[in-house]
């Protein structure tokens, strides 16, 4: 099976992406000075999203324990359809990436990843944590899902690169 990756930066073939790059960048997130300027280079609304990635962690753990975590898996797209839905919400992942899967039986799950833009997660005038909540409910819930993304705890092996 052909799977999709799409990345910030360019990777040489036949490298090997191991899982929980996504938890790793949290972990290097910074907090915002007293002016409001942010501390990171690459942050977009930083504290919030990861505040919204913890509620989704939350809910994974305490209700679908048996999911791959997004902080420790690899995010793969399975087929250029799903690619091009998942374009919509990546813009600044320019780089596409044909991948195989290490580990073809390691877990991984299938998510809508349509229910983490920007408009669903940080509405403006709901509250954000019931909010996120529902919608990290529903994410790991699974089933029909818009813009399918795929989580895999299995390492990935870099095929060919694409485009931009």
């Amino acid at each position: 099976m052909t799977f999709y990756h799409l990345s910030t930066v360019i990777h040489p073939i036949c490298v090997v992406l191991q899982p929980g790059n996504w938890g790793r960048k949290l972990d290097r997130s910074r907090y915002w000075d007293p002016s409001g300027r942010q501390l990171t280079i690459e942050g977009f609304n930083e504290p919030w999203r990861l505040a919204s990635e913890m509620t989704l962690e939350a809910i994974r753990a305490a209700e679908f324990s048996d999911r791959p975590s997004r902080l420790s898996c690899v995010f793969v797209m399975d087929g250029l359809k799903a690619v091009d839905a998942c374009r919509t919400y990546l813009g600044a992942n320019p780089y596409l990436y044909e991948v195989e899967l290490l580990n073809p039986i390691a877990k991984f799950f299938v998510a809508d990843f349509s229910l983490l833009n920007g408009v669903n997660r940080f509405s403006i005038g709901v509250d954000f944590l019931p909010n996120n909540r529902d919608i990290a409910r529903k994410y790991w819930a699974g089933g029909g899902c818009a813009v399918a993304e795929v989580l895999t705890e299995s390492p990935i092996v870099i095929r060919k690169q694409l485009g931009k």
